[in-house]
């Protein structure tokens, strides 16, 4: 009798998720190959969703109440964490949840708050100067002599550390260090994001002229 009512608690607690969450689960589900291709999405997306369901502001179960300024409270908060303080990071914050509600739109789940939205430019400069976002800084850069420097001294290291491993395990280890010197070396030549050099196929790398 007491598994009975242990059973049908956890039905209730199952049946009891908030709109909003239910709504970025099925996002999640409907559309992993979107999410798996970027997981700032899936950062961002929870980030909102926790946001709305704080008891001060009370919108998880009330979709249609969410409006674009609910989004400009929601980076307040997080600025006020200090999670969210650059230009790059709020920007990256609201392309989630544009994915998010595009999503949400093309399904009839609810209309997209960022049609609402006429200059979408002004938007974003209005929320940097209201919460005083900073700019992102620009990164260094090493001049290409650095670079081939750079190269050399890692091409050494892997190969005289191969010398130093026998048997399978050593030549798994190295086949590691191997993968490890490749996507330095695509780092160092062409900087992208780290879900995009996992991603690339041999396909999509060509020898130039």
């Amino acid at each position: 009798m007491k598994a009975e009512i242990h059973f049908k608690a956890e039905v209730e607690i199952i049946y009891d998720i908030e709109v909003m969450a239910k709504y970025r689960d099925q996002f999640y589900h409907e559309c992993s190959d979107i999410v798996e291709r970027s997981h700032v999405y899936k950062n961002h997306i929870n980030k909102f969703i926790e946001y709305l369901s704080r008891s001060e502001v009370n919108l998880a179960d009330s979709p249609k109440k969410i409006d674009k300024n609910t989004i400009e409270e929601c980076i307040g908060y997080y600025h006020d964490k200090g999670e969210i303080n650059t230009r790059a990071t709020m920007e990256s914050h609201l392309e989630s949840l544009k994915k998010f509600y595009k999503y949400l739109s093309e399904t009839g789940k609810d209309d997209d708050i960022f049609a609402e939205v006429s200059n979408y430019g002004k938007f974003k400069n209005d929320i940097v100067e209201r919460f005083g976002l900073s700019e992102s800084n620009e990164r260094g850069y090493y001049s290409s002599g650095e670079i081939k420097e750079l190269l050399v001294v890692l091409d050494n290291a892997i190969d005289s550390h191969r010398e130093d491993n026998a048997g399978i395990r050593g030549e798994k280890r190295y086949l590691q260090r191997v993968m490890l010197r490749l996507f330095i070396k695509i780092t160092l030549i062409a900087p992208a994001k780290r879900s995009v050099i996992i991603n690339l196929k041999k396909s999509d790398i060509k020898e130039s002229a």
